[in-house]
């Protein structure tokens, strides 16, 4: 279990997906196992088997638990108002400790901001941070969320004392980049950021590909560049975010194939996200 979990934090998926089919053969109520297995295949874009694993939680796990696994899976496969629904009814029955509350949460939020119901994502939003302001995957989420809403001036306060965290630091830099005022704080982080970006390819980290094609194409304005990094970081994880770089990189670098791969597998998903939608409807 250990071990899948390390090989998860890698981005090694395939890797903790071999650990956890083995254990879970052995051990097969194991809910740990099965809970970071269904997380795992989802970043993977494997729902239908991650749904699997969630609906073998029940009698295992709290509702909250079951209703969370589910919630990725089943929102990006054309179930988003069921998997919603279900996560704000278990939520408004008070269930679970502070830390699935949070995770419930932000998981809601998520949601909500794909399906553009920004009210209820910016609650959510404030509701999970008001539990633990200090996550930072909540904190990225809520930050990409400020940003797509053109609210940068509001991630400094909740980023500036993060910027140990590469994740964190990038998204500093892209509301750094939208403030004149701010341009002498920008230069340095982007910087920072870059030279961060370069030891990791040095020593073989590639665990961030994602946030780096992020930063060649928005701060760097290298679509090519970007473009190889997030059909490298596409081959690995397939999350809503992945597809969406990918996405636009393509258009940047005026790639048709990858834009048609992007849409098919929309298509294919029956993906519910606007932002990644209207990306595409958008004329080259």
């Amino acid at each position: 279990m250990l071990r899948a979990t390390l090989k998860q934090s890698q981005h090694d998926f395939e890797g903790s997906l071999a650990d956890l089919d083995r254990l879970l053969a052995a051990h097969p109520a194991l809910a740990q196992a099965r809970l970071t297995r269904a997380t795992v295949l989802s970043v993977r874009g494997r729902y239908a088997d991650a749904r699997h694993d969630c609906e073998q939680l029940k009698g295992l796990v709290a509702p909250i638990v079951v209703m969370g696994c589910d919630a990725t899976p089943a929102s990006l496969t054309g179930n988003a108002a069921s998997a919603y629904g279900a996560l704000v009814q278990v939520l408004a029955q008070g269930a679970g400790s502070l830390d699935l509350r949070e995770w419930a949460l932000t998981l809601a939020a998520e949601i909500a901001a794909r399906r553009d119901d920004f009210d209820a994502a910016e609650r959510h939003f404030h509701d999970a941070l008001a539990l633990d302001p200090h996550d930072a995957y909540l904190q990225g989420a809520y930050a990409d969320f400020l940003l797509d809403r053109g609210r940068p001036r509001e991630l400094l306060p909740l980023l500036r004392d993060a910027t140990k965290n590469d994740m964190l630091l990038l998204r500093l830099v892209l509301a750094e980049q939208q403030l004149p005022e701010l341009r002498e704080s920008f230069a340095a982080h982007r910087e920072d950021l870059s030279a961060r970006f370069d030891a990791a390819r040095r020593r073989g980290d590639s665990v961030h590909r994602r946030e780096e094609a992020r930063f060649r194409l928005t701060v760097e304005h290298d679509a090519k560049a970007a473009l190889i990094l997030a059909r490298e970081n596409w081959l690995v994880q397939r999350e809503p975010s992945d597809l969406r770089i990918l996405i636009e990189a393509a258009r940047a670098a005026g790639d048709a194939d990858a834009l048609k791969n992007a849409s098919d597998w929309v298509a294919a998903m029956h993906l519910e996200d606007a932002a990644i939608i209207t990306l595409l409807q958008v004329r080259q």
